[in-house]
Parts: structure tokens; sequence; C-alpha cells
């Protein structure tokens, strides 16, 4: 039913789509270009930026939902990629352009560590960005593994983002030290927005 109504929804709106046009960003965390040559470069230290139609914000966040850069050796790591549309107007988007396999990838020293999700159960159809709504992309480093002989994944409830991660192994608590996480996505076939934010794990 739920399906139904938004495909029945995107179809009396197919002739509302958006474009996402694109303003400097002010941020070393959310970079967005519409070619190679044009990614912008970031100043300073904020989170969500906006680019006229779109805003964007990536976070890790604690088991408090506080958005932090320092983690204590085996605390809970929660990946979050929020996008909403600041436009009037409906913004279509395939799920599958922003959710790619280094989507939350973890690094240290230049090498991958690894990322908290084994693979995805995507909605085929494109997302109506509703004006002024959030679209949520989240994904904790430990635990909300699925059994996959007991689960069936069509069966989950699927969130406005149209994506949901699933685990099929726990991942061990990140040792002390210096890491980032780095990932690009593409709005609208054209505009390229990568998420880098940098962190490290204390001792306790």
């Amino acid at each position: 039913m739920k399906k139904n109504l938004i495909l029945l929804h995107c179809i009396i709106l197919a002739g509302l789509i958006g474009t996402v046009s694109v303003s400097c960003s002010n941020d070393n965390d959310v970079n967005i270009s519409d070619d190679d040559s044009k990614e912008t470069v970031a100043t300073d230290m904020n989170t969500r930026q906006d680019y006229d139609s779109i805003s964007v914000d990536f976070s890790l966040l604690n088991v408090e939902g506080q958005a932090v850069t320092t983690f204590k050796e085996g605390e809970q790591i929660i990946f979050r990629l929020t996008v909403t549309n600041t436009t009037e107007k409906v913004i279509y988007q395939s799920p599958k352009s922003i959710v790619g396999e280094d989507m939350f990838q973890v690094f240290s020293n230049g090498n991958i560590i690894g990322r908290p999700w084994d693979f995805l159960e995507i909605w085929g159809l494109p997302i109506c960005f509703a004006p002024h709504k959030d679209y949520v992309y989240k994904c904790p480093w430990q635990g909300q593994v699925i059994d996959s002989e007991k689960e069936n994944y069509e069966d989950f409830p699927v969130p406005s983002s149209g994506v949901v991660f699933i685990k099929k192994q726990d991942r061990q608590p990140l040792p002390v030290g210096s890491y980032y996480t780095e990932f690009k996505f593409i709005l609208n076939e054209e505009n390229v927005i990568t998420c880098h934010k940098d962190f490290c794990i204390i001792a306790k």
C-alpha cells in the first residue's frame, strides 16, 4: 500500500522536477561540484551546508544523539547523512545515486578499515523529496545485526530515504587512533557532493 501511494505521488507530481543549483560551501565536511574541476574548498567546521535548493548534513553521533568527532574506545559511532529539500517543489532522486559502496566508509592512514553495513535494500522507485522535509540515511558502527535466516528483508519498514542498511556481521570496536570517513554521491545526475569527517578514538 505504501509503495502504491508513493508511486502515485511521483506520477502526479512528475511535472514538478526540481533542480539543484550550487552556491559556495563554507564547510570542510561537505563539498559540492558540478564537474571535476569545480569542487568547492571548505573553510570551517559547520556540518550542515545549504546549496540554494538542498541542504546536506553529514554527522557522526554518539548514543545520546550528539554530533561529535571524539569517541571513547568501545563507544558507539552512528553515521548520519541528512538531505533536505529547501524549495517549494518536489525533487526526484534515485536512492542508488546517493547510496554507493563507499557510503560511510572508514579509513585510517589512507587504508580502508571498513563500513558499518554489508548490503542494502533499496526501492527501485525514485525518492520524491518533498518540500522542506528531511531524508535521513543512518547506520551505527556496532549492533543492529540482522539474522538472514529468520528475517524477510521485504517486510522491513522502509524509511523515507528509500534505503535499509543490512548488517549480517557485527563490527569490532575501532581501536584507539585517528580515522576519517569519506564518500561521494550525486544529486540530479550533475552535482557531486563529497562528505568527509575526521574523528578519533581515545582510551577510556
